[in-house]
């Protein structure tokens, strides 16, 4: 009898062998995780600055510089909530410049259109070396919910300053096998593999960079026209974007910002088309990046607008400009506005705002005087760059030879 089970248990291994197992295929990151692509941030966005640290999006991969060792941390928003009782794992692929590793990071979170705050935070652990890792954290163990913002502090304090850290992607993931399945995918191993041309750029204040609550654009002196602000400056090198605060209502305040080419004056410059512009909803306080391509130097105008007639009780929306205490040198900037001063500041009025600009061989003053003389922003300065620029490149080739 005995002989006859051993036979039948044999038989039955034989044809188990040679049925096919199935695997458990892993499940992919969530449609909404966060990617970067053609220097653009695909399902979200990033602050442009946050504590100690400043952002650029470069080719497929997010730039994120350290600038002092207390706390460096930035804010990121996602499209949409992603409900983390299913994808419980929040996902980074990211590198660093400081090699070692044993230090621990911090990733706040909470639902879209909030801020970080206490007690919802989880720590993780940076392997060593500076190639690319996977650092996680298990959001649905935190029983998190819904999340559509995290605030990401790779360090309580930074080994250094002014180091960088590269993010490929950020994704939400079932499980953390379905992570690590993913991550050996071509897919997963490509991520990142484009890190662009963009580097940071020399940043230049219109004043100072300190904020004060200063114009409000919700209540305004001409009613037949939006709340708005706008500065005029000229640029001795080519920029690429400008960095400005504003102080929002949490209720998706809508309006946009614009920039102008300087055309003879400001009434026929803002009546004329920009050359950049994005619509703008906000829910908090916030610093905000207005990005586009390459501008050649001369004079502009940078235009902030809420747009009117949202409620009919004007506190219910609103934004603010945030202003600099330290006034631009003479002649240096021109600002007007249709909203109000605020009445507990009584420092300068220009925006505190900084200008983006490509660092360009042989420029000292990036920010130079506005020209009353030659006040257009025309073919003129267009060609004298190009002769400036076409010099540069023959005296470096002197240099090589």
């Amino acid at each position: 009898m005995l002989k006859k089970c051993t036979v039948l248990v044999i038989a039955l291994c034989m044809v188990l062998a040679l049925v096919p197992l199935r695997t458990q295929a892993a499940d992919p990151p969530h449609s909404k995780s966060m990617i970067f692509k053609d220097n653009q941030v695909i399902n979200g966005s990033v602050a442009a600055s946050g504590n100690n640290m400043k952002s650029l999006v470069s080719g497929d991969v997010l730039k994120l510089k350290i600038l002092g060792k207390g706390d460096p941390n930035i804010g990121i928003d996602f499209v949409e909530n992603i409900d983390t009782s299913t994808y419980k794992i929040l996902a980074m692929k990211v590198k660093k410049e400081y090699a070692g590793g044993g230090l621990e990071g911090e990733i706040f979170y909470n639902v879209k259109g909030q801020g970080a705050v206490g007690g919802k935070s989880i720590i993780f652990t940076w392997a060593e070396g500076t190639d690319w890792q996977w650092i996680y954290v298990d959001l649905g163990a935190a029983n998190a919910g819904d999340v559509g913002f995290i605030r990401f502090d790779p360090y309580g304090e930074s080994p250094v300053e002014n180091t960088m850290i590269t993010v490929a992607g950020i994704g939400f993931f079932k499980t953390v096998d379905d992570m690590n399945a993913f991550a050996a995918t071509p897919d997963g191993q490509n991520l990142g593999s484009n890190e662009g041309d963009r580097d940071f750029p020399v940043e230049v204040p219109f004043s100072g960079t300190d904020l004060n609550i200063g114009i409000w654009l919700n209540t305004v002196s001409d009613p037949s026209k939006p709340g708005h602000y706008w500065i005029r400056f000229n640029a001795a090198a080519p920029f690429y974007g400008i960095n400005f605060y504003l102080y929002a209502s949490k209720n998706n305040a809508k309006g946009h910002w614009a920039l102008y080419k300087f055309d003879t004056s400001v009434e026929q410059t803002l009546a004329g088309e920009p050359v950049a512009r994005e619509d703008l909803s906000l829910s908090q306080d916030t610093h905000l990046q207005a990005a586009f391509e390459p501008m050649n130097p001369g004079q502009y105008i940078f235009y902030v607008e809420l747009e009117p007639d949202q409620d009919p009780d004007p506190t219910v929306f609103y934004y603010v400009v945030a202003c600099s205490s330290i006034d631009a040198p003479e002649g240096l900037i021109e600002y007007g506005f249709n909203g109000t001063k605020n009445p507990d500041y009584n420092g300068p009025l220009v925006m505190a705002g900084t200008v983006m600009f490509v660092e360009t061989e042989g420029v000292n003053d990036y920010l130079i005087p506005l020209d009353a003389e030659n006040p257009t922003t025309g073919d003129v300065g267009i060609i004298a760059y190009g002769f400036a620029a076409l010099a540069a490149v023959l005296v470096k080739r002197r240099k090589v030879k």
